[in-house]
Parts: C-alpha cells; sequence; structure tokens
C-alpha cells in the first residue's frame, strides 16, 4: 500500500510571500501551530472545509461506483492479481518467486472478501515451496477505502509448504528474515530491576494469554483463521531425515468477546495428533486457559530442535492437560496440569549407545497457594524393571536474575540398567536440589544423594553457563559401593566403547571407595554426546576395589577376588590388581600375584585393551583354564588336566579391541612362562614326559615351547615353534634312547644293540591331519651285533641313519629315505611302524651287510611275525644260517613267527662253502617249523627240502644231500665230514619235533679228537686203535633226536665205520651255544660188537652198539670247542658195570637234557 507523504505546513496568506522560504519555515513553525490550534480565521475555516468537502465528494464518488460495481459481481483485474503477487514477493528473500492464477474481491455477507487461486511460491532453483490451490480472506470494506487491508477472518485451503533446514541450522525458506531478527540491537541490563508481574508469571504465561485477548496482539483484530487440507514437509538435512505431516487444519475462532477457541490437528508418520485450548474472560479481567494434548509425539516437537541441542529422538506420544489463571493485571494465580507419556524407546544420537525402552511417564504440577513455588506432587517413570516415583517443588524467581531453584526427592526406586543379564539397582532414598539459573543458561545441582543397599552415592554437578564457565562440571563420590550398581551411574555417552566393555567384564565387587570428576567445556561437552574424542583432563576417576569378579571375555575363566584400584581419565583407563584368582571347575584356581587392564587411547574406536597378569600355581590347573573356548584353539600343544602334574608361573599379556563377540584371532597373545617337575601322559603323541623342565613363549611371532626332560623314559631335549596365526607348529626333539629304555620298551635288543642312541627328529605340520618331518640316528656311542642278521659295528665309530617320516592321522608312522651307509653296513629303503610302536613293514631296495651283498628286502608284519624276502644276486648267508639254526631268546625275532623267502643267485655260507641258485622258504608259526623248502646247488651237488609224509602217514619235512659233508660245513654244524649221503626227516607236528638222522659213507678228515684215542687203552697189545686217523672212513651215522627251544636232544646215535665206532646221546643247546654229550667209543667196531647182538650176553657185555671193550667219553662245553673227557676204568669193565664210570656230573653251564615244556 502506497503510503501519502506527510503534509507540509502551508503559510498563512496575509504574510508576505517575498520572504525567504526557508526562514519563513523556520519562523513560522510555532505560528503555524498556534495558528491552528487556537487562531484559525474565518477564511482559514472556509478553505479547511472545502478541503474537507471535496475529500467526501472524492469518497462518496469512490465508493458508490465500488458498490455498484460489486453489485454487479466480483472484481476482477489482471492489475489486482499483479498487485497482490508484487506485494507478497517483496517480503520474501531474494530469488523467491510468487505466481497467482487470479485474485478477485467479492462481496459477502459481513463484508468484502479477497479470493485467490493458485499460489505458489518458489525458491532460488525453482522448486515449489508453498502451494494453496485457494485462498480467501475476509476485511472491512472501510480500510479498504482509507488503502489499509484489514484481515478479519482467513481461510486456506490445501496449503503446501516444503521447509529446508540445511546443516547450520538455518531454514531455507525464511533465511533473509532470521538474519534481520538477529541483528536487531537488544539493550544491556546494567541493573537487576524487579520483576513486573507480568514477567515473574512462569513461562511468561501473562505475556501469552495477552497476546491472545488483546485487541492490540497479533491476533486482536482477527475474528476467525481457518486452514483445511494442508501438508508441511520438513527436510532436516542435519539429521537426514524428512517429516510430513498432512491433513494439516487450524481453527481460530473469537466466540465471544470473552471467549477464543484454538484447535490444531495432523496427521504425522506416526499418527494423528492433535491441540485444543480455550480461552475465557476480557482483557483486563480475569482471565482461565484450557490446553489439551493428544497423542502428540515428541520426536515431532525435538525435530524442530539444532541437532546436538537435544542430542536424542523417541517416538513417545505426549499427552497433556493444562490449566493457567491470571487476573486484571496479567499476574498469574493459578496453574495447574498433568502431563503422560505412553510406551516407546529412546534412541541417543550416539548409534554406540544402547536404545532405552520405556513403558509410561507421567507427572502432576500446581502452583502453591501463595504463588511463589511450583509443587510437584509427582513424576513416575516405568521401564521394565525400573520404577521411579519422584515429587518435589521449583520456587519461582522473584528477581530477574533469580534462578529456578528445585528439589526433588524419592523414598524408594529401582534402576534397571542396560547392562544385559545384570540385576536392576535398588535406591531407597533419592534426593537432588539444585537451581535453573536466570534466562534457562544454567543447571546447578548443588547436592545429589543416591542411597541403598551397597550403594552411597552423593556429588555435585553444574550444567550451562555460569559461575564464569561454560559446560558440564560433574563430581560424584561412593564409599562402599557395589561394582555392579556403581556402574548403572557411568553416563552412556562417555566412552561408551569402555563402559560396554566393562559393564560386560565386571560381574561383581565393592569399591571401598570411588571418586569421579568430570569437567567438559561446550565443544569437550558436544564432542562426548557425538562419541567424539574429549581432551584428557577433562575426567578423573579413581577406585579402590576389593573382591571383584572381572571376565575379561565369555570365553576366559573368571578372575575372582581381585583387588585394586581402577584410574581413568578422558582418555585412558587403568586397572590395577594387586592380587587375585583365576576360577577353575571343582573349585581350584590359579593365583593372580598381578595384573593390570589399561585402554591407553579411547578416541580409537573401538578402543583397544591391554591385559597384563602374572599367575602361579598348578600345571593341571592351567591345563584347566587353557581348555577355555577362546585359548584352547590357540594352545599347542593341548594339555589334559587329568594327565598333567607339576608346578607353574607365567607372565601373560593379552592385547585387543573391546567389541562384542570376541574370537581367538582378535586376541593378541603375549606369555612368558615357565613349568617345573611337569609330567604329561601323552607329550609325543603316546609318549609321556617326565621331570620335565618347560619354557613357553608366546609374542608377536608366535608360540615358542622348549624344555628338556625323560620323553618316553629317554633324556629329551625339545622345541615347538607355531608362527602367528599358523595353525600348525613345527618341533624339533633330541631324544637318548640307551639300554634301560630300549629293555622299558621292550624292543628285543638286547645284546644285539648295546649303548646309547641318539634321536634327532624335526617335525612340521603338527596340528594338521599328517605330521611330516626328518630324523636321523646317530650310532656312534652304540655297539651292534645282529641287530640285522650279520650286522656288526663296534662303538665309537661315527655313523647316522637318516630318514623322513610322515605321522599319519592313525598313528601309523611312514618312514622314508631311510638311509645308512658305512664300512658295518649300508641300506637304503622306507619302513612303517603300527600305531602300537611295533614294527610294520619294511623294504630295502639296497641292502649290504657284508662286503659284495647285492641283494633287495622287504620285512612284513604278520599277525603273529614277520614275513621275509630276500632276493638278489648275492648274499653273504652266514648271519642268516646261525638265525635260523641257534636262534637266541635275545634275537629280534624271538618269539615270533617267521615266513622267510630267499631267492639268491649265490649264497655263501660257512667254511667257504656256497649254494648256487637258492631257493629257501622256512615258515615258523608258535616256535615250530610250518613248512620247509629248500632248492639249490651245494659243491655241485643237490639240496632238497620239502613236506613228505612218514611211515605212519604223518607230515615230516626231509632235508636231502649228496654231499653231507658240504651242508654241514655250509650251516657251519660240522667241518670235518667228507661226502656222505645224508637224509634228515623231522616231524612236522608235535612238541617237542622228532626227528631221525641218517648219513651213508662218509669220511672224517684230521679230527683231533679221534687222533687222541690211539693214546688210550684200547685193544689188546697197546696197538693204535686207528691206524690213520687223518681220514677215518665210516660207513653210517644214525641218531633219533627231539627239537625245541632251541636244543637237539639226542638219544640211540650210532656211529660206525671199519675201524671204529661210538654210541652218542645228550644235548646240543645252541641258545647257550653248549654241548653236553656222552657215550662209549668202540675199536675194531665190528669184530667188538659182534657177540653185543646175542640176546642176554650181548647185554652182560655192554648192550646193543657197545663193544666188549670200549672207552666211555664226554664231551661239555662251547660248541667251538669242547672238552673231552676219557675213563680209561671202562675199557676192562663188563657192560653192566660200565655204566658206572660214566661221568654224570652237569657241566657248568650247560643243563643235562629235559623235557622241553610245550609252547602255548
Amino acid at each position: 500500500m502506497t503510503e501519502t507523504p506527510p503534509p507540509q505546513d502551508t503559510p498563512q496568506r496575509d504574510e508576505d510571500l517575498n520572504v525567504a522560504p526557508s526562514d519563513k519555515s523556520v519562523l513560522s513553525s510555532g505560528r503555524v501551530k498556534r495558528h491552528w490550534s487556537f487562531h484559525l480565521s474565518m477564511r482559514g475555516i472556509g478553505l479547511v472545509a472545502e478541503i474537507v468537502g471535496l475529500f467526501l465528494v472524492v469518497i462518496g464518488l469512490v465508493a458508490g461506483f465500488g458498490l455498484w460495481t460489486l453489485s454487479s459481481g466480483p472484481i476482477k483485474s489482471e492489475f489486482i492479481t499483479r498487485q497482490i503477487a508484487s506485494g507478497i514477493e517483496s517480503r520474501l528473500p531474494q530469488g523467491y518467486a510468487v505466481s497467482l492464477s487470479g485474485a478477485e474481491i467479492s462481496e459477502v455477507v459481513g463484508g468484502l472478501h479477497l479470493h485467490i487461486d493458485g499460489f505458489v511460491i518458489r525458491d532460488e532453483t525453482g522448486k515449489s515451496v508453498i502451494v494453496a490451490p485457494r485462498a480467501e480472506i475476509g476485511f472491512d470494506g472501510l480500510s479498504l477505502l482509507l488503502g489499509r487491508l484489514v484481515p478479519r477472518d482467513i481461510e486456506l485451503s490445501g496449503l503446501l509448504v516444503a521447509v529446508t533446514i540445511k546443516p547450520d541450522g538455518t531454514v531455507a525458506i525464511s533465511e533473509d528474515l532470521i538474519e534481520a531478527t538477529e541483528s536487531n540491537d537488544v539493550p544491556n541490563q546494567t541493573t537487576t530491576p524487579e520483576m513486573d508481574a507480568q514477567n515473574a508469571a512462569p513461562l511468561a504465561m501473562g505475556a501469552f494469554i495477552d497476546a491472545l485477548s488483546l485487541k492490540q496482539g497479533p491476533l486482536g483484530i482477527l475474528e476467525k483463521a481457518t486452514l483445511r487440507n494442508g501438508i508441511l514437509r520438513i527436510d532436516d538435512q542435519r539429521r537426514g531425515r524428512s517429516l510430513r505431516y498432512r491433513n494439516l487444519s487450524l481453527i481460530f475462532e473469537r466466540v465471544t468477546d470473552q471467549q477464543i477457541e484454538l484447535d490444531i490437528g495432523a496427521d504425522s508418520d506416526n499418527g494423528p495428533w492433535r491441540v485444543e485450548a480455550s480461552l475465557k474472560g476480557k482483557a483486563g479481567e480475569t482471565r482461565q486457559l484450557n490446553l489439551k494434548t493428544s497423542d502428540v509425539r515428541v520426536s515431532e516437537l525435538l525435530g524442530f530442535a539444532e541437532r546436538g541441542t537435544i542430542p536424542l529422538r523417541t517416538d513417545m506420544p505426549l499427552s497433556l492437560e493444562f490449566s493457567a489463571e491470571v487476573d486484571g493485571k496479567s499476574e498469574l494465580t493459578a496453574l495447574k496440569g498433568a502431563i503422560k507419556g505412553g510406551r516407546a524407546t529412546i534412541i541417543l544420537d550416539d548409534p554406540r549407545a544402547p536404545p532405552i525402552r520405556v513403558d509410561e511417564v507421567k507427572g502432576e504440577f500446581a502452583l502453591s497457594d501463595d504463588g511463589t513455588r511450583i509443587i510437584i506432587p509427582l513424576i513416575e517413570f516405568a521401564s521394565a524393571a525400573t520404577h521411579w516415583r519422584i515429587s518435589g517443588e521449583v520456587r519461582l524467581p522473584h528477581l530477574a536474575d533469580d534462578g529456578w531453584d528445585f528439589v526433588l526427592r524419592s523414598g524408594g526406586a529401582t534402576l534397571m540398567t542396560d547392562l544385559s543379564g545384570r540385576p536392576p539397582v535398588s535406591i531407597d532414598r533419592f534426593s537432588l536440589n539444585g537451581t535453573v539459573t536466570a534466562g534457562f543458561r544454567a543447571t546447578r545441582i548443588d547436592a545429589i544423594e543416591i542411597m541403598g543397599p551397597d550403594l552411597a552415592l552423593t556429588g555435585n554437578a553444574l550444567l550451562g553457563a555460569a559461575d564464569g564457565r561454560d559446560g558440564l562440571r560433574l563430581f560424584l563420590k561412593a564409599e562402599k559401593s557395589s561394582a555392579l550398581n556403581l556402574l548403572a551411574f557411568w553416563p552412556s555417552f562417555l566412552v561408551p566403547e569402555v563402559r560396554a566393555y566393562l559393564g560386560q567384564a565386571i560381574e561383581g565387587g565393592m569399591m571401598t571407595e570411588a571418586k569421579y570428576a568430570l569437567d567438559l567445556d561446550p565443544e569437550s561437552f558436544a564432542a562426548a554426546a557425538a562419541g567424539k574424542a574429549i581432551p584428557d583432563k577433562s575426567v578423573a576417576l579413581e577406585i579402590a576395589f576389593q573382591n571383584g569378579t572381572i571376565r575379561v571375555d565369555k570365553g576366559l575363566p573368571r578372575f575372582i577376588n581381585t583387588k585394586g584400584r581402577v584410574y581413568a581419565s578422558g582418555k585412558k583407563v587403568s586397572v590395577e590388581m594387586d592380587a587375585g584368582q583365576i576360577e577353575l571347575p571343582e573349585g581350584r584356581s590359579l593365583a593372580i600375584t598381578s595384573g593390570t587392564y589399561k585402554v591407553p587411547n579411547t578416541d580409537i574406536v573401538p578402543a583397544p585393551a591391554d591385559v597384563v597378569f602374572r599367575i602361579e600355581g598348578g600345571a593341571a590347573e592351567f591345563a584347566t583354564a587353557m581348555q577355555s573356548d577362546m585359548l584352547k584353539s590357540i594352545t599347542a600343544p593341548s594339555l589334559d588336566p587329568k594327565q598333567t602334574t607339576g608346578t607353574m608361573q607365567m607372565d601373560i599379556k593379552l592385547n585387543f579391541i573391546q567389541k562384542p563377540d570376541l574370537k581367538p584371532q582378535d586376541i593378541n597373545v603375549s606369555a612368558d612362562g615357565v613349568f617345573q617337575n611337569l609330567h604329561m601322559d601323552r607329550a609325543f603323541g603316546s609318549e609321556p614326559l617326565d621331570n620335565g623342565t618347560v619354557r613357553v613363549k608366546v609374542n608377536g611371532q608366535g608360540l615358542l615351547i622348549n624344555g628338556e626332560g625323560l620323553l618316553g623314559g629317554a633324556a629329551s631335549q625339545f622345541e615347538l615353534r607355531q608362527a602367528k596365526d599358523a595353525t600348525v607348529q613345527d618341533a624339533t626333539v633330541s631324544m637318548i634312547i640307551d639300554d634301560a629304555v630300549r629293555e622299558k620298551k621292550q624292543m628285543r635288543t638286547q645284546n644285539l644293540l648295546n649303548g646309547p642312541v641318539t634321536l634327532n627328529l624335526k617335525l612340521t605340520g603338527i596340528g594338521s591331519p599328517k605330521i611330516r618331518g626328518t630324523g636321523d640316528l646317530d650310532l656312534q656311542k652304540a655297539s651292534v651285533s645282529g641287530l640285522i642278521p650279520g650286522w656288526t659295528r663296534p662303538t665309537g665309530k661315527p655313523g647316522k641313519a637318516t630318514f623322513n617320516f610322515t605321522l599319519m592321522p592313525d598313528q601309523s608312522i611312514k618312514l622314508g629315505d631311510l638311509t645308512f651307509d658305512d664300512p658295518s653296513a649300508a641300506f637304503r629303503g622306507s619302513a612303517e611302524i603300527s600305531p602300537d610302536g611295533e614294527l610294520k613293514a619294511v623294504t630295502f631296495s639296497q641292502l649290504r651287510i657284508n662286503a659284495g651283498d647285492k641283494v633287495a628286502a622287504s620285512l612284513e608284519r604278520l599277525q603273529q611275525g614277520y614275513r621275509v624276502k630276500i632276493q638278489g644276486d648275492t648274499l653273504d648267508g652266514r648271519a642268516l644260517i646261525k638265525t635260523i639254526t641257534s636262534p637266541g631268546k635275545n634275537s629280534a625275532t624271538s618269539g615270533q613267527d617267521i615266513d622267510l623267502d630267499l631267492k639268491v643267485g649265490t649264497l655263501s655260507g660257512f667254511n667257504s662253502e656256497v649254494m648256487r641258485n637258492a631257493d629257501i622258504r622256512i615258515q615258523t608259526k608258535n616256535g615250530g617249523l610250518k613248512d620247509l623248502r629248500i632248492d639249490g646247488k651245494l659243491a655241485q651237488q643237490s639240496v632238497i627240502a620239502q613236506q613228505a609224509r612218514g611211515e605212519n602217514g604223518q607230515p615230516v619235512f626231509v632235508i636231502q644231500s649228496a654231499d653231507a659233508g658240504a651242508l654241514l660245513r655250509f650251516t657251519d654244524l660240522y667241518k670235518r665230514m667228507n661226502t656222505g649221503a645224508l637224509s634228515l626227516q623231522i616231524a612236522a607236528t608235535g612238541e617237542p619235533l622228532e626227528g631221525t638222522l641218517t648219513i651213508r659213507r662218509f669220511a672224517i678228515l684230521d679230527e683231533e679228537v679221534l687222533a687222541q684215542l690211539n693214546a688210550q687203552p684200547g685193544a689188546p697189545g697197546g696197538k693204535p686203535i686207528i691206524t690213520d686217523p687223518r681220514n677215518v672212513q665210516f660207513n653210517r651215522l644214525a641218531a633219533s633226536f627231539t627239537l625245541g627251544s632251541g636244543r637237539i636232544t639226542i638219544k640211540d646215535g650210532v656211529i660206525s665205520g671199519p675201524v671204529i665206532g661210538a654210541s652218542i646221546e645228550g644235548t646240543i643247546d645252541y641258545s647257550k651255544n653248549g654241548i653236553d654229550l656222552r657215550g662209549a667209543i668202540v675199536p675194531a667196531y665190528i669184530v667188538n660188537n659182534l657177540f653185543n647182538k646175542l640176546p642176554i650176553i650181548g647185554q652182560l657185555l655192554g648192550g646193543e652198539n657197545e663193544g666188549i671193550f670200549s672207552i666211555n667219553y664226554r664231551a661239555v662245553g662251547q660248541l667251538s670247542s669242547p672238552s673231552i673227557s676219557y675213563n680209561p676204568l671202562s675199557v676192562v669193565a663188563p657192560g653192566f658195570l660200565r655204566k658206572l664210570f660214566e661221568d654224570r656230573t652237569p657241566s657248568e653251564g650247560v643243563k643235562p637234557p629235559s623235557d622241553v615244556p610245550k609252547q602255548p
């Protein structure tokens, strides 16, 4: 609307017009006023009358023309449309544009209405921010004639408004207006005047009521305002969300001069809400304001606040009933209200803070009778097990700088912590008193007291700007309080990760004394609320505790009976333990002699933590601790508490990120400890460890275990390594296996292997299905005598057998590249050892026991023995022959079944005898001969052994050779026989085995024993018994024998020839390399024995196979050099008396023949 310029002073007509205007203006200023006021002349009055009359005529003409035009219908004009759009646009920020589809003025009952269609406001980008399809404004026609639009009622339909709240908190649609408002100067208060009645009312209630009721108020000129079907969209870039209100409605109506009604409602994403208000009474008289809301969501109210000002959001529905009364001076005389919030969830802006579940919030308040206080009879808060019932009062300020003093108290409450699984905290007494400073700039808590079972907490606080500082200052002190109870009062926005972790880790304990100080300036407070770093000096916490229970992680054992101190600052947390225990099952424990828990920098999110402690106790208890879920997968080797004894001491350090659901790989473990007198039933495979001293070290590189002890009874040194993040380990083991260890392990190496043998092993892949490695066997300090038939080596000569091996999942062992090469023997091959430690199979691709051997061999474990195969070109078979013919009880195969299959082109025997194309098969079972097959040539003569049937059809083994002397020399049974046809028959079954031996047409050459007979009295006349002792011919040798347990018992043995004969009986014990034979030597055997074959007379003369004249003898001692004795008195004694002269004294070291016990 164009304003009329102010009128200029008009000079009087009778004054001199030639005077300069400036002078006249100055001089006439006072006179003009006086003339207008008191001294108007009749001429002046007439002039004024003329002007007024002309003005009334113009008004009448305009009014008449307008009324005549309106009577014909609404007035439409492009000029009016442009002027309205231009006028609205001038009130908007630069760049905004207003467009109208049309505008018209019409006459309605009660006045004039301005109709606007297609009302749109666009921002600088062209985006529509306000749209209203239709708007109607009712106004007084007289105001239009006066050039002023005085609205009487307003109605908007389908209003659409879009508002953007930018990250800095500014609103995009009214930015210039906000800046203009904020730039207004506010006068400084230099004194503290007494507040007027209106300002003394809480929340300036009188001013608010005046704004609604006074005609001079912003709403005083309106009789009615209506908004229907509106839409409001608020895009909040600070929070990254949008609020949308549909069906927005507003009705403001002045029902009478004494009553105003206000109704606001809308549909939001959370549902419909409504606000109703009514004001009764005239201005200047007593007035009453009643207000009621239903289901207004708190989140929608908080959504308009700047981010960080109220750092939470909630969908809580809020209902309020409120009544206030003021007198004619607008002084508050009565106030009463009630508020109620329904079930909801409160979510803090910090995403790390847990949500708060609320079941119900309700409260009541009223003005005291003297009007100086607001009484709060009840504030009730319920959330699961949390239940608060609080009462109190607020003293109203009297002066402008006075604050709002308040007191809150509770006779009992329960507080449910946000730590899962923790019981609620019982509170017997709660009190809090403080002040909200003038202008709501700060809240000072002078004293806070919280008392309950195992809870005694006192303190004070200051929030806001006061006392020359700004921010949050808090001090709390506790004595003899439960640790869990105090944790419930740890603010969730302060280092929430540490708070959450300790809330889970601490399970009990008493805080004997605790002090907590917090000092945050506004920047630090905002940072803390936003989960950002705060200065280190902002927090100071010190706690002394005892009987604490801490679980570092749910997968680790608990620390119990701990005693120590807690320190914390804005960036650091530290717990120092002076003593404690690690809790174990069955009431056992490990002692903690010292320990610390430290969070060095809480700025890192999530924050890392270091736990260091020293433990002492039993090895079995330590093994139990290692069975915990978190440690059993990162320790090696695994320890069985039931199979472990000893003592230990260890320093352990755990470094991890504090987060829920830790996994073993999330924990960095460092440890350094030692075990003494350690015993483990299964330390290496199935082998035990005794008297062990073991050192354990864990660091960033991995795990190292080394030590010494008796491993499987053998003095050993060992080392085990596991690289960081590896799942398998590597190890080295060095063992000294001496005779005692071998005897304990029943290795059957007595007299075959003597002295200590050093075994060195390197293992890789421990923990995987297959463990691999290499090893060597050092024989330098040991002697070998027949460990492999024919292998002998003395002590002191270097010699190592090397091999690689694989430990299979079933605990069997496969050896490969088994190699040994020194002058005593050489072999190359592989082997397999069964899980029970028995040799399962051996294969030698190359075997040399004696010079010239060129064979391959294999050994395979049978159910009760071994199958041996030997094939090749040449083999020195002397040791093998001795093993077969003279098995000792200490032999490696003693008591074992043997299945020997030998095929060698040249098989060397004793006494330079060689068997060509030897094909030998020997089987034994339960110590007896099961099968015997020989096919070869000795001295160009065949040697055959096979199974046949005896005279009674029983199975027998028959050995035949056309050169008995060569066979006996080959087997080293006797060296002096020459030629002869041998037939040996032995039963295949029975125990002991029975057999017969027959040799025909042979000679004994160079036998010294026969030469010695010539010195004995043998025939009448003293003639020599044997004329040529160097070559004695014999016709036949026959004997019966039994064979068992390495012993041959001979009976009825007869050897006869043309010049001499003899009888033989006794024992040859190959297991002891001894002989004990006796009999009679008969000179001139054919003639001398002739009469002995007669019945009765022969028995009297000497018996069958003994002559009339004969010499008793006995051969006793070693097989190689027996001692032979003769009894010359027996030469002339009759046969029935000759037995009296036989030597029956048992020989030393050789027992007389006895029955051989049967094998099982």
